[in-house]
């Protein structure tokens, strides 16, 4: 199979970013979605209004490695995002969640191309994942960390592909 011209793999790459976008727009719903992206709201409204989170008992919460923790990471991200960007925390998990999308389709692309470059390969892996039902619940309006875990799973593929292949 022949190979894409750059200009048609930038233009179907940006069209299928575009599609995400548009996928992931809220229009039937006002607020977050989920109880756990609720709690995660709440935790990263905790951090903004005392400059630190009270609820942390172990170093090892914020990964949520240690019993009866909650991943703490997210709050904190949610909590800085709202505070550099001088956005409410709901407005802040919007745009990290199209981000998240985003990135998890960039990253489902660049682990195809790795695998095999010619043909429609990559922008079939990257459509299919980027629009995976599981996926696209996961970064349509939540504060949780299921879906920067799941738009990072493409990446850690590439990188062991990438050293497997190298040995680097």
């Amino acid at each position: 199979m022949e190979r894409l011209g750059t200009r048609t793999i930038l233009a179907l790459v940006g069209a299928l970013t575009l599609l995400n976008l548009i996928f992931r727009y809220p229009t039937d719903f006002g607020t977050i979605l989920g109880a756990d992206s609720t709690f995660i709201q709440v935790l990263a409204n905790g951090i903004l209004a005392s400059d630190r989170a009270t609820w942390i008992i172990h170093p090892l919460s914020y990964f949520g490695l240690y019993a009866m923790s909650y991943p703490s990471g997210v709050p904190f991200f949610l909590a800085a995002y709202a505070k550099l960007g001088d956005v409410p925390t709901s407005a802040a998990a919007l745009f990290l969640s199209l981000a998240f999308a985003i990135t998890g389709q960039f990253c489902a692309f660049m682990m195809a191309r790795e695998i095999r470059a010619k043909g429609p390969f990559p922008l079939v892996v990257a459509f299919l994942f980027s629009l995976a039902p599981f996926f696209l619940k996961e970064t349509t309006w939540v504060g949780a960390s299921r879906g920067f875990v799941v738009a990072l799973v493409p990446l850690t593929f590439l990188l062991a592909i990438r050293h497997y292949r190298f040995r680097d």
